[in-house]
């Protein structure tokens, strides 16, 4: 019963928050969203967190499950924008390295 209890609250935190990204501020979208995101993480795919699971995930599988929302939502309110993909590195020194995440 405890264990309902505690979900139907995170259910409800979750319907909250996402009802209120639209009306945050600039400022206060990154911390929403990613709340938002780990609370709906928790709530509708508490599978991934089981330790069966979440041990079992290729390093591709975790980064676009739990850390491209929050790292998008972070740049989201810069002038940088998060380029992902096998993306090849350039710069004074081009090294001809392939990279998961690249900042623009």
């Amino acid at each position: 019963m405890v264990v309902l209890m505690k979900q139907k609250k995170f259910v409800n935190l979750n319907r909250a928050l996402y009802s209120r990204l639209g009306r945050v501020s600039k400022d206060e979208f990154a911390m929403a969203k990613i709340l938002s995101h780990v609370v709906e993480t928790y709530v509708h795919y508490e599978k991934y967190l089981l330790p069966e699971v979440f041990n079992n995930l290729v390093e591709a599988s975790v980064i676009i499950k739990f850390w491209s929302t929050a790292i998008e939502a972070l740049f989201s309110v810069t002038n940088l924008v998060v380029n992902w993909g096998d993306t090849i590195s350039y710069g004074p020194v081009k090294t001809n390295r392939k990279m998961d995440l690249r900042i623009l």
